[in-house]
């Protein structure tokens, strides 16, 4: 589980969740539609989250692959 703050882009999320080593690999594994935000493919590298990523109004799913997990709780 790991705290962002709002405005946020989905690399920055991967690297600081350490779901990925480097915002490199991260814009890699994204290009190749290999991870999901709340259960959806995200495939887009520049993508910055919004309101409507947010489960309860605090919290969003990441995924890698099919066993890497991780809750991002925003500030």
């Amino acid at each position: 589980m790991i705290e962002m703050e709002k405005g946020a882009d989905l690399l920055q999320a991967l690297v600081d969740s350490e779901l990925q080593p480097s915002r490199g690999q991260a814009r890699k594994t994204v290009a190749s539609n290999a991870v999901t935000i709340n259960g959806e493919k995200q495939a887009d590298p520049e993508y910055v989250f919004s309101d409507s990523d947010r489960l309860f109004g605090r919290y969003t799913l990441l995924r890698r692959g099919k066993k890497n997990y991780c809750l991002v709780c925003w500030k």
